[in-house]
């Protein structure tokens, strides 16, 4: 009986310890829920809270596309309040007049098929205003692996697209006047050259220069020519009408492209038709104004088989109308001599411009901003011709196309190294100078090497040399120019890319180049207090320039209100007339003593 008694006291003992433990078990399980009840709650709350104060706006969709949900940055960006937004079509909501329907197509299309779609679409605000968004739409896969809902966040790129609008604008149209350019004329002419040819047709080409409008500028001033241009370039839109093409070629020039076998007798009525309508007075600020007009006209395929030499001509043909028939027209001849005489003169002078001591480099200030203190010179070319000064615009192309560059590169290198030296043993602050490099010079063979020899020659540190080259001259063979960059960075000598957004004006394409420094054109700079669109092109190169590790400099600095901008900006330096003009030798001297300017 003791036995059995044992048993059942062990048996209920272990039953009871049993229920105990079970007990501590479903407590803990309990405990433990409870504990992932709340951290589920928390990690809900702070996600809630991450997509609420997001900075992009977020939306969530359902099926058919209605808005349940969209975060503080949604209605910023839309306008519209979540209040009245949830429960509305997303598409009704967003879509607007200008809204490219081909992205949209692929959205739906990728929404359908239960896969995610980036891309770039232009919206409508609640308030009619547009805005261009980076889109992503990602469908939320629930229970049963159906897609339920579908999660997008929207980028406004607004006004970096519109920044990049107009430096593309800016690339092939002139600013002021909106007509293509020269660099676009000309790409124009080859392919209409091209057309004409297989279909055996004719075309005309006409260059127009308003007669003394320099003496506008100089009399009345710059604000007074660019209005007057505007109203030149209205009247000469208007008697040119059914004109192939019209374009500003640069200052008062003006080109115009007739095909679909144009005629000499068309381009002559033409060219008196245009010139009768800019010749007319015109009132500017109360003051009557009187312009000329000179043309020269060529005829392909008569005068010449491809686009450069029919613009050639036609600028042979327009500065012979323009002396010798002032406000006239004058057709290109092979007999005319007397241009093709002055032509070859200049070349041959421009030759012998280095063996006589013609050239000359001044010098122009790059200025720290905050501290306006000098941390470099730009060299800048000048040709003492037969006691006139010619400025590089007049010649660097003539010595482009005549090999002449080669020699007068050299010796702008090698001056400008000399002079640093001299500064340098002079005890003056270390800058460096920068050289002006041609986009043929720099894809000559060996630039690279003499490059080295002349560093070696001056006994100049490379570090005190940079080279400024063009948009072009990177952009246009980058697999070569990766390769010369490369290797003129391993000299030690530094690159800068001048006269930025003037040519393709891409970021995206730069950045896999060695490149330390930007130089912002100065058509950006000149309207910055009161163009919103040169205000914000600025801003964003200075911020994608710094994104990718590259100073920045703004050029054509004039005054103090363009300055505020641009340091406010975070522009690293700045070189304009606000400081000082381009100078000589002895005068940059003075300025390097004094190490900067008051603030």
């Amino acid at each position: 009986m003791l036995a059995v008694a044992d048993t059942q006291l062990w048996s209920h003992l272990a039953a009871g310890l049993l229920v105990a433990a079970m007990a501590a078990w479903l407590a803990w399980i309990v405990r433990a829920g409870r504990r992932r009840a709340k951290r589920a709650r928390s990690l809900l709350t702070l996600q809630g809270a991450a997509m609420e104060s997001a900075m992009d706006a977020i939306l969530i969709a359902d099926r058919a596309g209605r808005l349940v949900w969209c975060n503080r940055a949604f209605e910023r960006l839309t306008g519209w309040s979540a209040a009245d937004a949830v429960g509305r079509g997303a598409r009704r909501l967003l879509q607007g007049d200008r809204t490219a329907e081909e992205p949209l197509r692929r959205l739906r299309e990728c929404v359908a098929a239960g896969r995610p779609w980036r891309g770039e679409v232009e919206l409508s605000r609640r308030d009619g205003g547009a805005i261009v968004a980076d889109v992503t739409v990602t469908p939320v896969r629930e229970d049963g692996g159906a897609d339920g809902h579908y999660v997008a966040v929207l980028s406004d790129v607004t006004e970096r697209r519109r920044a990049e609008e107009r430096i593309h604008f800016l690339s092939s149209y002139d600013p002021l006047t909106s007509l293509p350019n020269r660099l676009l004329f000309h790409d124009r002419l080859e392919r209409a050259v091209a057309r004409a040819t297989t279909e055996n047709q004719t075309l005309a080409v006409l260059f127009l220069d308003l007669d003394d409008f320099s003496r506008v500028n100089d009399l009345m001033g710059h604000d007074c020519g660019d209005r007057l241009l505007v109203v030149v370039v209205d009247r000469l839109l208007a008697a040119a009408a059914g004109v192939e093409l019209v374009a500003r070629l640069g200052g008062d020039e003006f080109g115009l492209l007739l095909s679909a076998d144009a005629t000499a007798d068309a381009a002559a009525r033409t060219a008196q038709a245009v010139i009768e309508a800019v010749t007319r007075p015109y009132d500017v600020d109360g003051h009557a104004v009187h312009l000329g007009a000179s043309v020269g006209i060529t005829l392909f395929p008569g005068d010449g088989a491809d686009a450069r030499v029919l613009m050639k001509n036609a600028d042979v043909a327009m500065y012979r109308a323009l002396r010798e028939t002032p406000g006239g027209f004058r057709f290109f001849s092979a007999t005319m001599d007397s241009e093709l005489a002055a032509r070859r003169k200049l070349e041959n002078d421009l030759r012998r411009a280095v063996a006589r001591g013609e050239l000359e480099l001044l010098y122009q200030p790059i200025v720290a901003t905050g501290s306006r203190r000098i941390i470099g010179l730009e060299a800048l070319l000048r040709w003492n011709r037969d006691g006139t000064v010619v400025l590089p615009d007049e010649f660097i192309a003539l010595a482009e196309e005549t090999g002449v560059i080669g020699p007068i590169g050299e010796w702008a290198l090698a001056e400008a190294c000399r002079q640093s030296r001299l500064w340098s043993e002079d005890g003056l602050p270390a800058v460096p100078v920068a050289v002006n490099v041609s986009a043929v010079q720099m894809r000559g063979d060996g630039f690279v090497e003499r490059l080295r020899d002349t560093l070696r020659v001056a006994r100049l540190p490379a570090g005190r040399l940079e080279i400024e080259l063009t948009e072009s001259a990177v952009l246009d063979d980058p697999e070569q120019a990766e390769r010369r960059l490369a290797a003129i960075k391993e000299l030690g000598v530094r690159v800068a890319v001048d006269d930025f957004g003037t040519g393709y004006s891409s970021l995206a394409r730069l950045k896999r180049f060695p490149v330390d420094k930007l130089k912002i054109d100065k058509s950006f700079v000149a309207d910055l207090e009161s163009n919103a669109d040169d205000a914000a092109i600025a801003r964003a190169v200075v911020s994608l320039a710094h994104g990718l590790g590259i100073q920045v400099v703004s050029e054509g600095v004039e005054t103090e209100g363009q300055l505020r901008y641009l340091e406010e900006e975070g522009c690293d330096a700045v070189q304009g007339y606000l400081f000082s003009a381009p100078v000589g030798a002895a005068r940059a001297t003075e300025l390097l003593r004094k190490g900067g300017f008051p603030a």
